[in-house]
């Protein structure tokens, strides 16, 4: 920990304020609700373990006694086309694959492993995140997030055009 703060020439008694405020505490609220979190990513992440991703790229919620997908009965993707096959990529660790079936489903997926390390961390260990970023930047997070997903959508609907073509 010296080392770091010779590196950022700061001494352990005069650091910064935003340095200090990740190092607080968490309350016993923001560790439940951490907690509650981090369980529900494993959770998704658990069933995606579960499941086999399908070669089509899509129909793998199918075997989780979901229905199949109408709009796909019309030949046109829905938006969600392919989420749980990438997710289910992604928990085998075949990110390419991922990529190429759902790209927001693979970004989504990765955010999740993301999240459910950060959100375990904090109910644990009782330590603070630095919640700066997403105070501050909540707007650009959400916009890009759903930007990823309607060109992800997009990119879905036109490879399915082109292929009925």
């Amino acid at each position: 920990m010296s080392k770091i703060l010779e590196i950022l020439e700061l001494d352990k008694f005069n650091m910064p304020a935003v340095i200090q405020k990740t190092i607080e505490r968490a309350t016993p609220f923001q560790r439940l609700i951490s907690g509650l979190i981090a369980s529900f990513c494993l959770i998704v992440l658990l069933v995606a373990l579960k499941v086999s991703p399908s070669p089509t790229g899509s129909g793998t919620h199918q075997q989780l006694d979901l229905p199949a997908c109408s709009w796909m009965e019309r030949g046109v993707p829905c938006p969600t086309c392919g989420m749980t096959t990438a997710f289910s990529h992604v928990v085998r660790g075949q990110l390419l694959s991922a990529f190429l079936v759902q790209p927001a489903g693979a970004v989504f997926a990765i955010l999740c492993f993301l999240l459910a390390g950060v959100m375990t961390y904090v109910t644990v260990f009782a330590r603070q995140i630095d919640y700066f970023v997403l105070y501050y930047y909540w707007k650009r997070i959400v916009f890009s997030l759903i930007g990823i997903f309607v060109l992800s959508w997009l990119m879905l609907y036109s490879m399915a055009a082109f292929k009925s073509s």
